[in-house]
């Protein structure tokens, strides 16, 4: 959307799009990438917005042009971060930006007596393609006829919850206004152009302004918060000071300041308050869109999400009359999640179930079904029945554990309003994790839907909400609201990078950790710093990278210590110890780390869980240093305090089982091992289904029993169906597989059958080769079976 009326007459779709320069382009045709430009539909102070045409999808789309003077690989970077960010979210009160790139006069394709000049398209800059909404922006419906004030409510409710959304993965829009939102023929409500503000002329007028100023302005002057006036940067409490300014303007016809940019500014400072004409909104209204204007920050509401929650209680139960498109994302809005309605006593501790449903309902219920089924993945129905039974038990749990915060407060009088404020925050921020979970899973295609029942299952322990020693403890967040509200969305970074990380999206889930690792080193929080190096080391150990990933956690632990951030201390400690100790077989430094994490857990006081991994992990080691009865011994006691704390279910019970199987195995132990696979077997046949990675992993180990038994009939069978399974996946799991194949064809004395497992083996990639076995030691083997035969 662009802030002028200027439309141009439409232009055929073209038939043929044979080239992009010179006589293969139609007369009147311009080219940009594959996108085939049909009319302007206006143009703004930094850059121009085309009608233009996707042949590849067969789709009209919005591409808007944005003007470079010069080429700068900076600007261009700077222009592209927003977009590429954009690109990757999804709210149906959000445009959709669908592509984003660089481009300069060599990329555009012209037909036959077309110029730049007369198309209006800059020579060069960044083009962002987005989708095509029909409709017109929000300062053209307000006037388009007389709106009852309840009427311009909803639009901004809708608006508003595409910035709540937005600012829950840390995007700051940094120019809201009128303009920016669209309002569709079909009465969907979008916001646009988020980060693509430049300092620009307003149309209250604006007075000329120094150089140095005008490099640190950026927004609208009537619409920007007293800090943006000052050159401080956007936050998202600055958008929700922008808010309240349009909303302002929207009840009454004008904004609530004329003249300059110094006046404005002024006038903002000085907290001139004039009276609202009589009849435009309620005084709640009011009270709403003058605390979203305070002037300072801290005065504000903390989020987006609270103060849509006082703006929709300020129209009750009006219907809606402009209704989001259908679809997940509109029970995705986590600003709203976040900002969680604490009860008071008259309610009686009621609305729990509400709040789940925001984020869980039958709709997402739907979304999130017909995705995992759609998806092709042969286990998808096995998967998606737990997912959903995982959810559902969590919704119920999650409204017991807000019951009993309220009622301890406000019934039995038992803790303090302080007390339930820590806790309800606590409830609040797991809430969030339910929705970036369905988010995920509404999205997911076939190698998330392999990792949906784990995704499920990362969610926050409910229990560490009524830990109020843990919640007492827990980082301090810093006492300016700007920089607080920073910090918070690099925590909902983080949030989303470890939902990312279960996910196996760990491409995704390290750039998230990244983005919050570089605002904690902008903002010298070292908290946030070292929680995101955790996260970052976690994303490089799903990518397979040790190496680095050891290191990462290192500097984890060193800043989390330095920060008295005793939770990632303890979390990094566990990690390395399992890296160095079970993974990389280094003994010696392992032990070190099982010290420091042991002294770590201890540290955290009643933390059952991170007790349970760090006996685990202990067990690891213990299983690489060849102390197969340690080993067992720890590896059984973790079991029992999985199972207590987990469920017989839960996927991280399976995979235990495994490692004791396998303990077992070393030990000799053949039946006692064949009892435990059995077990892992028929707890992932039921969690996961019959034909998912992890129950070849089972079919792994039991055929390696059998074999060591010298049933080697039995064995064959079973390592065929772990073949089955993974053949073609290129995973480590398959490697295993091929690896013990191999094995029983020498045994079996079938040399030919060997072969093609070893060629197959060859085939992958170091790094999917079992740690236990080397591309030299298999190229000798092949050797000799090719020897073999040539002998005979």
């Amino acid at each position: 959307m662009v802030d002028d009326d200027s439309v141009a007459t439409p232009t055929p779709i073209p038939d043929e799009h044979e080239g992009r320069r010179g006589g293969g382009m139609r007369p009147g045709t311009v080219a940009l990438s594959r996108y085939i430009l049909l009319d302007r539909l206006g143009s703004g102070s930094v850059g121009v917005v085309y009608r233009a045409y996707d042949p590849q999808l067969d789709r009209k789309v919005a591409l808007k042009l944005l003007r470079a003077r010069r080429r700068s690989p900076r600007r261009e970077a700077a222009l592209l971060r927003e977009p590429q960010a954009m690109a990757m979210f999804s709210h149906p009160n959000v445009i959709t930006v669908h592509d984003v790139g660089s481009y300069d006069e060599q990329d555009l394709g012209l037909g036959q007596g077309e110029s730049l000049r007369a198309m209006e398209i800059p020579s060069r800059g960044v083009f962002i393609v987005m989708e095509l909404i029909e409709g017109r922006d929000l300062r053209r419906w307000i006037h388009a006829e007389r709106r009852d004030w309840r009427e311009i409510v909803e639009v901004f409710l809708a608006a508003g919850r595409g910035l709540a959304a937005a600012h829950a993965v840390g995007l700051v829009h940094r120019d809201f206004k009128p303009t920016n939102v669209c309002v569709g023929d079909d009465g969907r409500v979008c916001v646009l152009d988020f980060g693509l503000a430049r300092p620009q002329s307003d149309s209250t007028g604006e007075a000329s302004r120094t150089g140095e100023r005008r490099a640190k302005i950026v927004g609208t002057p009537l619409y920007m918060s007293p800090e943006q006036h000052r050159g401080e940067p956007a936050t998202v409490l600055s958008d929700q000071y922008s808010f309240g300014v349009a909303l302002h303007e929207a009840l009454t016809g004008r904004g609530p300041w004329a003249g300059d940019l110094e006046e404005v500014a002024a006038r903002k400072q000085e907290q001139e308050w004039p009276e609202p004409p009589a009849g435009t909104a309620t005084a709640r209204v009011w009270a709403v869109v003058r605390r979203a204007m305070a002037y300072s920050p801290g005065e504000r509401y903390p989020s987006m999400g609270r103060l849509l929650t006082d703006l929709e209680a300020c129209v009750g139960s009006l219907r809606r009359r402009f209704i989001a498109v259908s679809g997940l994302a509109a029970v995705l809005a986590l600003g709203l999640v976040a900002s969680l309605v604490r009860p008071t006593s008259t309610e009686q501790c009621t609305g729990a179930e509400e709040q789940v449903a925001a984020v869980w309902n039958q709709e997402a219920r739907a979304r999130v079904e017909a995705q995992l089924l759609g998806s092709g993945v042969r286990y998808a129905g096995t998967t998606w029945a737990e997912v959903e039974r995982t959810l559902d038990e969590y919704a119920l749990d999650w409204t017991r554990h807000y019951r009993e915060a309220c009622e301890a407060t406000q019934v039995r009088g038992e803790q303090s309003e302080a007390v339930l404020d820590l806790r309800m925050t606590c409830l609040a921020r797991r809430l969030d994790e339910v929705a970036v979970v369905v988010e995920t899973l509404a999205e997911a295609d076939a190698a998330v839907v392999e990792h949906a029942v784990v995704t499920v299952n990362v969610l926050g322990w409910l229990d560490a909400c009524d830990d109020l020693d843990a919640l007492r403890s827990a980082v301090s967040l810093p006492n300016d609201p700007g920089l607080r509200a920073r910090v918070e969305q690099g925590y909902a970074q983080l949030a989303r990078s470890r939902v990312n990380e279960a996910a196996g999206r760990y491409d995704l889930a390290l750039t998230l950790a990244e983005g919050a690792r570089d605002e904690g080193v902008s903002l010298g929080h070292r908290p946030l710093l070292a929680a995101a190096e955790l996260h970052r080391a976690v994303a490089l150990e799903g990518q397979g990278d040790l190496g680095r990933a050891r290191q990462m956690l290192i500097d984890a632990y060193a800043e989390a210590e330095a920060a008295g951030e005793e939770a990632v201390v303890a979390d990094a400690a566990l990690r390395l110890l399992w890296i160095v100790g079970a993974e990389q077989g280094r003994g010696e430094e392992a032990e070190i780390w099982l010290r420091l994490a042991e002294a770590a857990v201890e540290r955290q006081g009643n933390d059952r869980l991170r007790a349970a991994i760090l006996i685990h992990n202990r067990a690891g080691l213990r299983d690489a240093q060849g102390h197969y009865e340690l080993a067992l011994a720890d590896y059984e006691q973790a079991l029992e305090a999985q199972r207590d704390l987990l469920g017989e279910s839960d996927p991280v019970v399976a995979r235990t089982l495994n490692h004791i199987a396998n303990v077992l195995i070393d030990l000799e132990r053949y039946d006692d091992a064949w009892v435990h696979s059995e077990r892992s077997l028929a707890t992932r046949i039921a969690t996961l289904g019959a034909e998912h990675p992890l129950v070849a992993a089972c079919y792994n180990n039991m055929a390696v029993i059998r074999r060591q038994q010298g049933r080697l009939a039995e064995a064959r069978k079973l390592v065929a169906k772990a073949l089955e399974i993974t053949e073609g996946t290129g995973t480590r799991t398959e490697a295993v597989s091929l690896v013990i194949a191999k094995n029983i064809d020498i045994a079996l004395a079938d040399h030919q059958s060997a072969r093609l497992h070893l060629l197959r083996l060859l085939a992958l990639s170091d790094d999917r080769l079992p740690r236990w076995t080397s591309r030299l030691e298999l190229r000798a083997q092949l050797e000799g079976l090719d020897d073999g035969a040539r002998a005979e």
